[in-house]
């Protein structure tokens, strides 16, 4: 899949696809069919911990390339959010989420790039911590990538 018109929700799809393939879920034995470890959403339902979720986090007004171009540039903001059990589960999944998507960006036809997302950027990492014991530890990842539209 090339990024195209419908670049906010395709690149929020690939974005979680390349995430699914990449990021063991530590508990992926003990999930049923309908439970995912990764989601474009935040969950409106009960969940078990830990999961990810992607979400678009801007609407870009795509830009022209030039005067008689009929390209167009824009910049994706995305939410990678990492929802855990505890600080130690959140801080090894925020590892293996930013490892994959630093890594996946030059693969041969399954890289961000040739996915037409260049300019990969994490753009802030900040913990959130719950309350109370057994509380839902959580890291939102901010990153960005450019996408040019033909």
């Amino acid at each position: 899949m090339v990024i195209s018109n419908s670049f906010i929700s395709e690149t929020t799809l690939a974005i979680r696809d390349i995430l699914i393939s990449g990021v063991s879920d530590p508990i992926s034995s003990s999930r049923t069919g309908d439970e995912k470890f990764v989601v474009t959403g935040y969950p409106q339902r009960t969940v078990k911990y830990p999961i990810l979720t992607v979400l678009a986090t801007n609407s870009p007004v795509p830009t022209r390339l030039g005067l008689r171009s009929e390209m167009a540039f824009a910049t994706v903001e995305l939410e990678i959010r990492i929802w855990a059990r505890n600080n130690k589960e959140r801080d090894v999944l925020t590892d293996l989420v930013h490892n994959q998507l630093r890594g996946i960006q030059t693969d041969a036809s399954t890289g961000t790039i040739d996915l037409g997302l260049y300019g990969f950027q994490i753009t802030s990492m900040v913990n959130v911590s719950e309350e109370g014991p057994g509380a839902i530890q959580s890291k939102v990842i901010t990153v960005k990538y450019n996408v040019v539209l033909t």
